[in-house]
């Protein structure tokens, strides 16, 4: 596995760390990190891919929220743990806010992928591994991973663009200002059961979208819609007997499932299969392809959208 990457860059510590303008090159390859064999720095491979990605992120954060930039997760300071696995390696970036202090440790464990039901890290899988390893490596709310790939001559950071938006969204959560939207799918006809999830969930602190409240007047149905999923953790769909395989329901799985495609881990789709009158619905064939529950009750159908979220709740506190 090389050592090092073609360009020199500056020390991890200053790269992330003092708000001044970098100087680390542009990621090479649009959405992946290369670090190829030409460079034989004493910088270890990983302190410099972690300092490229984070270079990067800082600029997403300052671009999005310019006055916060400086106190951000990992960009006020960060340690650096990795770990190897056949295949790749993994960098664990965790969140110390101080600006003066940089820990890099070369390898800090090795990773066995057969506890993450594969044989190796490969491109296929990676994005796939990412909740699981930040599970099993205890990942706070403030730190970050990423995985890479190694290939002949490299490793790659896979789809970078996306880590690292997942990274941001999980900085967002944390930090309080990303409200976790969830998209209620349903038949008007069953709108008042819908609004009584809708109001258990908003106790809960998430965002419910609903049709009636979400879209303004004088919106497009359609934009609006694909925007209420775009900026949800997760879309339930109510199917009860009315609940019809209609062109517009055909638009809404597909806007669900461009999202699971696109935040995969991030984001859950959660079929509820209801009675009404002693008749059950029937689930849609474009829903099939998803697991599906069928509670007996509105508890139980509480129950299964809460566990399947794809959030942590945190410990009860006194208001």
């Amino acid at each position: 596995m090389a050592p090092g990457v073609g360009t020199e860059l500056p020390t991890a510590g200053r790269a992330v760390s003092d708000g001044t303008e970098d100087t680390l090159p542009a990621m090479t390859g649009g959405c992946s990190v290369r670090n190829t064999a030409s460079d034989r720095s004493m910088i270890p491979i990983q302190t410099r891919m972690a300092a490229e990605l984070m270079a990067r992120y800082r600029r997403m954060v300052q671009a999005k929220y310019p006055m916060r930039a400086a106190k951000w997760p990992l960009i006020s300071g960060y340690d650096l743990r990795s770990g190897k696995m056949p295949g790749g390696m993994v960098l664990i970036c965790d969140h110390t806010g101080n600006r003066n202090s940089f820990r890099g440790d070369v390898i800090t464990q090795s990773l066995n992928p057969q506890q993450f039901g594969v044989a190796s890290i490969t491109l296929d899988n990676a994005l796939a591994l990412r909740a699981a390893l930040e599970r099993y490596l205890h990942l706070g709310p403030q730190d970050g991973l990423f995985i890479a790939v190694a290939t002949e001559d490299s490793l790659v950071v896979v789809e970078a663009e996306r880590q690292l938006a997942a990274v941001l969204e999980r900085h967002e959560q944390y930090l309080g200002i990303a409200p976790m939207r969830v998209f209620l799918s349903h038949k008007g006809v069953d709108k008042e059961m819908v609004r009584r999830f809708e109001k258990v969930l908003r106790e809960m602190g998430f965002d419910p979208w609903l049709d009636d409240d979400a879209m303004a007047a004088g919106a497009q149905p359609d934009r609006a819609i694909q925007k209420g999923f775009e900026d949800s953790c997760a879309a339930v769909f109510f199917v009860t007997p009315d609940f019809k395989d209609e062109s517009w329901l055909a638009s809404e799985i597909e806007y669900a499932r461009a999202e699971k495609r696109k935040k995969a881990e991030r984001f859950a789709i959660v079929t509820l299969c209801l009675s009404k009158n002693g008749v059950q619905g029937d689930v849609p064939e474009l829903l099939k392809n998803y697991i599906y529950k069928k509670p007996a009750h509105e508890l139980e159908a509480l129950y299964e959208i809460v566990r399947a979220l794809p959030v942590a709740l945190g410990t009860p506190t006194f208001r």
